[in-house]
C-alpha cells in the first residue's frame, strides 16, 4: 500500500476506537448517579456578537463556549479518564518508523535537542495523542459522535495534504477597519477581490488576537470586509514551517505593497478614515490543526491605522462605501498597478506618504508626508528652480480643468505655499509661526491645513492616474496652451 493509504487506515482505526472509548466513558459517567463529572470547555474560545451601536462584529473570549472532548483523554484533574486504545500506539509506531514523516514532524532521531519545552516524550505525545483527541473533538463539533467515513475522509484529506504537499496554498485577507461596504463580493482584478467576511472567518481570525499585541481587540474586530489575495504559496519544509512562515510579516512583503496601493485608492476615492492590523492567511485544501468547529487561520500583525481608533472609535459612526465608489477604486488601482502590477511608474513614494499622512493625521508629521508626496507627484526628479513655484503653478493648471472644490486658482496657489511654509516650520523648528499655519479658510470655514493637504494630494493622484496625458509631471505644463480639455477622469474631482 502507498503511505497515504497506510496512514489513512491506521488513523481511521485510532479515530474509531477513540470515538468508541469516549462514548463509553461519557455513558458510564452519565449512569453514575454519584458522579459530578463535567467535560472541560475549550479555553480562550471566541464568541461572536454584534455590537448594538454599530454594524461591526465584536468578540469576547471565554472558557465555556464549547466542550473540549479531547480533554477526556488527557486532563489531569479527572480521577478517571477515557482509555487510549492500542490503535493509538499502533498509529504512533508507524509514523515513528517512517524516516520522511519523522523528519517532517521533528520526532524520533530528528527531535531537535534544543527544543526547550517538555522534552521528547512530551513532544511525541503532543504530536500523536493530542492530535487524535483534537481530531475527534473537531469531528463531534462539526458532525456527531457517530462515525461516518465520508466525513472522516474529508478531514483526513485536509490533514494529509498539510503534511505531504511540498507547497501549501493560502488566501490572504486584510480586514478593513471601520468601513462597511454595500457590496458582498467585488472583483478588483484576477487575483484581488473585496469580500464580505463570513462569521466562520470572523470568529477564527479573532482567536488569534493574542498574537496581535499592538492593537485593541475591538479595533481588530471592527471589520466587515477584507481585501482578498488569492492563491499564495509557500514551501512546506516541516511541521514548524507552517506557523513560522504564516505568522512572519516578511512573508507578506509583496502582498503588502499592493495593500498600500489599495488603501490609498480607498482613501482617495471615499475620503474614509481606515486602516488594518491583521494579515490573515486562510488555508486552501489543507488543515494542520483542529479545534472544535473553527476553521484554521494564521495571523500576522502590522499596526496600520490612526492611533485615535483606540479611543472607542468602534462605537462611533461608521463609513459606508457604495458600489459606485468600489468601481472608482478598481479603476484607480488598475491605473496605478495594471492587471499585472505594471501600471504607472514613480507613484510608490506618493502612495507611501499619503498612507503615512493619513495614519499620522492630524499630527504635524503628516504635513511633511503630504508635502513630500505632492512634490513627488508634481516635480520631476531632475527639475531645477524654485520647487514651491513649480508645484503651485502645476496645481493651479490642473485646477483649471479638474477643479479642487472650495478654491480659486489664486487661492489654491496660496494653499500650496502655506503647505510648504508649514512643512518648513516643522522641519526647521520655528514654533512661533506654527499656529498661523495650522488652519486654512475654505468657503468661510476653517479647516486643518494638514487635512486639506491630504485631500489635495488624493485629488492630484486621481487626476494624474486617470488621465494618461499626464504620465510625466512636466506634461502638466502643456495645459498652458489648452483652452479646453475633454475630461477622461472618472470620480477624480473633489466633491
Amino acid at each position: 500500500m502507498m503511505i497515504k493509504e497506510i496512514i489513512y487506515e491506521k488513523l481511521k482505526a485510532a479515530f474509531i476506537d477513540g470515538l468508541d472509548s469516549l462514548t463509553k466513558f461519557l455513558d458510564k459517567q452519565k449512569q453514575d448517579k454519584y458522579s459530578f463529572f463535567s467535560i472541560d470547555s475549550h479555553k480562550n474560545f471566541p464568541v461572536l456578537r454584534n455590537a448594538e451601536l454599530n454594524v461591526y462584529p465584536t468578540f469576547y473570549v471565554g472558557d465555556s463556549a464549547k466542550s473540549d472532548y479531547s480533554s477526556v483523554f488527557s486532563n489531569w484533574r479527572y480521577s478517571e479518564k477515557a482509555e487510549k486504545p492500542e490503535s493509538w500506539q499502533d498509529y504512533k509506531s508507524y509514523i515513528l518508523s517512517n524516516e520522511e514523516l519523522c523528519r517532517y514532524f521533528k520526532i524520533g532521531e530528528f527531535y531537535p535537542i534544543d527544543r526547550k519545552e517538555g522534552g521528547r516524550d512530551f513532544w511525541e505525545d503532543f504530536m500523536f495523542d493530542a492530535f487524535v483527541g483534537d481530531l475527534i473533538d473537531a469531528y463531534i463539533h462539526k458532525h456527531s459522535k457517530e462515525f461516518n467515513e465520508s466525513f472522516f475522509l474529508e478531514m483526513f484529506n485536509l490533514y494529509y495534504n498539510s503534511i505531504s504537499s511540498k507547497k501549501l496554498i493560502v488566501d490572504v485577507l486584510i480586514p478593513i477597519i471601520l468601513v462597511d461596504f454595500t457590496v458582498v463580493d467585488f472583483h478588483i482584478n484576477e487575483n484581488i477581490s473585496l469580500i464580505h467576511m463570513p462569521n466562520s472567518l470572523q470568529i477564527s481570525r479573532n482567536i488569534r488576537l493574542s498574537s496581535n499585541r499592538t492593537s485593541h481587540p475591538d479595533v481588530a474586530g471592527a471589520a466587515t470586509h477584507a481585501f482578498l489575495f488569492k492563491n499564495i504559496s509557500f514551501d512546506n519544509a516541516d511541521c514548524d514551517s507552517i506557523y513560522n512562515t504564516l505568522s512572519d510579516i516578511e512573508f507578506y512583503k509583496n502582498t503588502l505593497v499592493e495593500v498600500d496601493y489599495l488603501f490609498a485608492c480607498l482613501r482617495s476615492v471615499s475620503k474614509v478614515e481606515t486602516g488594518y492590523c491583521q494579515i490573515v492567511a486562510r488555508p486552501l485544501g489543507w488543515q494542520s490543526n483542529f479545534k472544535a468547529d473553527l476553521e484554521e487561520t494564521f495571523v500576522a500583525s502590522d499596526r496600520k491605522y490612526p492611533s485615535h481608533f483606540e479611543n472607542n472609535a468602534w462605537y462611533k459612526a461608521y463609513s459606508l462605501v457604495d458600489e459606485k465608489k468600489c468601481e472608482d477604486i478598481r479603476l484607480l488601482y488598475s491605473g496605478l498597478r495594471g492587471d499585472a502590477g505594471k501600471g504607472l511608474a514613480n507613484f510608490d513614494l506618493s502612495i507611501q506618504r499619503l498612507n503615512k499622512a493619513c495614519l499620522n493625521s492630524p499630527d504635524d508629521d503628516a504635513i511633511i508626508d503630504a508635502a513630500i508626496a505632492l512634490e513627488s507627484l508634481l516635480i520631476s526628479s531632475d527639475a531645477h528652480g524654485e520647487i514651491n513655484y513649480k508645484l503651485s503653478t502645476r496645481v493651479s493648471l490642473l485646477h483649471k480643468f479638474y477643479p479642487f472644490s472650495g478654491f480659486s486658482p489664486e487661492g489654491l496657489a496660496a494653499l500650496c505655499k502655506k503647505i510648504y511654509a508649514f512643512r518648513s516650520v516643522i522641519v526647521h523648528g520655528n514654533a512661533k509661526k506654527l499656529d498661523s499655519l495650522r488652519i486654512v479658510g475654505i468657503d468661510g470655514n476653517d479647516e486643518l491645513t494638514v487635512v486639506v493637504a491630504i485631500r489635495l494630494l488624493e485629488h492630484i493622484i486621481q487626476v494624474r492616474v486617470l488621465n494618461k496625458q499626464f504620465a510625466k509631471a512636466e506634461d502638466i505644463d502643456k495645459l498652458i496652451f489648452q483652452l479646453e480639455l475633454p475630461s477622461l477622469l472618472t470620480g477624480a474631482s473633489d466633491k
